[in-house]
């Protein structure tokens, strides 16, 4: 158990320092998606500013006292039952995780910030002028006109229509209740998310399919599917997981196209300024269609509908769901495309010097929870651009 959270802390390691093998980020990538508690702890170690605090404070104390205490609380968990040493092992891992961390990462990545002591007074001023990274924001519009606000909104019931209770959850999701849910015979309401940019909101309606809302994005629906089928209109980004079921085929419907699936995992990339929309299947299957034809893509699989013709392509699974998972996954991504992203998030313009490529690529991947000036600061490494922010407006020069 221990060897393997080493490991895992030297993958990290390597990570901060851009020497993984493409094997090794896979792993990593998986390693993270297998809980949430591996999520946050893989969030503190690449967090700079933690990661230079336990630097700091590794330097200021005695390790040798520390691995002393460590081995101590390992041999104590050794002669008590195995439950009890299972929670003794977890209550002392974060501790031997951290200095693992420290120890890798000190003579790489984490070095610089040993060298560069930040000022408190000079911090503040930075964080004042930085732009923050967006978080969980939305408008509900109802059928009805009425416009709330999921941001102010409290926890519980904020709104009933068509028989279903709509609740906001202490986690920030919206549920549409369908216990109380009867069918309708008048006309149709329908209900639209709204986020804006620099937002991000997830649903889950009332067959019980989720659907996870990216920046600058709209979903319409109903409040209750009443029809044949299930059918929502997308504007922007959204990631689903489909309930199934057979006897009512779902259906997402964008400007150009629509996708059929009867229960699996997608992603929809429909942003007006981009020029393709995407739809990349996790698992299960899903038909895209236009006034041109139709295709049916398997898992792993990305359509890319470019106005007049969809192609089927092997897709990028990391790049179409990396902000699901809070990242920026900008490894070998068109650079405009990967600062269309963080325009999104950032709620800020990109404007380009005319020195600056059409075609160059961005590499690596960060946080989607950092401030703007460390994503850039990221990115400039690469030694292909230059930043330049004033206010809400990024200036990219070579």
């Amino acid at each position: 158990m221990l060897e393997r959270e080493f490991y895992i802390a030297g993958l990290v390691a390597a990570g901060i320092r851009r020497s993984l093998t493409a094997d090794e980020e896979k792993e990593l990538h998986a390693w993270i998606a297998e809980s949430v508690q591996n999520r946050e702890q893989f969030e503190q170690w690449r967090n700079e500013d933690l990661l230079a605090q336990k630097i700091r404070e590794y330097y200021q104390v005695n390790s040798d006292a520390i691995y002393r205490k460590i081995d101590k609380a390992i041999v104590e968990a050794d002669t008590v039952g195995p439950a009890r040493q299972a929670r003794k092992i977890r209550s002392i891992w974060p501790r031997i995780a951290a200095a693992a961390c420290i120890i890798l990462a000190v003579s790489t990545a984490g070095y610089f910030l040993l060298q560069r002591p930040i000022k408190e007074e000079h911090l503040a001023e930075h964080l004042q002028q930085d732009v923050l990274p967006g978080s969980n924001k939305a408008f509900l519009v109802l059928g009805n006109g009425q416009r709330i606000s999921l941001t102010d909104a409290g926890n519980g019931t904020i709104a009933r229509q068509g028989g279903s209770s709509i609740k906001k959850t202490a986690d920030g999701i919206v549920v549409y209740d369908r216990s109380n849910a009867r069918r309708q015979n008048a006309e149709q309401l329908y209900n639209t998310i709204e986020t804006p940019r620099g937002g991000q909101y997830q649903v889950t309606l009332a067959d019980g399919s989720k659907v996870w809302l990216n920046a600058a994005s709209s979903l319409r629906y109903p409040p209750v599917f009443n029809g044949v089928s299930r059918e929502v209109e997308l504007t922007g980004e959204a990631y689903f997981e489909v309930s199934k079921d057979i006897a009512h085929p779902f259906r997402v419907r964008t400007a150009r196209q629509t996708v059929e699936v009867l229960g699996t995992r997608f992603d929809i990339n429909g942003y007006s300024d981009e020029k393709n929309i995407a739809t990349t299947l996790i698992d299960g299957s899903v038909k895209v269609t236009d006034e041109t034809g139709q295709v049916v893509i398997k898992p792993g699989e990305q359509a890319l509908n470019k106005g007049g013709q969809i192609q089927v392509r092997q897709g990028n699974i990391d790049n179409a769901t990396d902000w699901l998972n809070g990242d920026f996954y900008l490894n070998r991504i068109n650079f405009r495309a990967a600062m269309r992203k963080i325009a999104r998030w950032y709620d800020v313009e990109v404007i380009y010097d005319a020195s600056v490529p059409e075609d160059i690529e961005s590499g690596g991947w960060i946080s989607r929870n950092k401030p703007l000036s460390a994503v850039l600061k990221a990115m400039e490494r690469t030694g292909q651009v230059h930043f330049k922010v004033e206010g809400k407006k990024v200036y990219v020069g070579k």
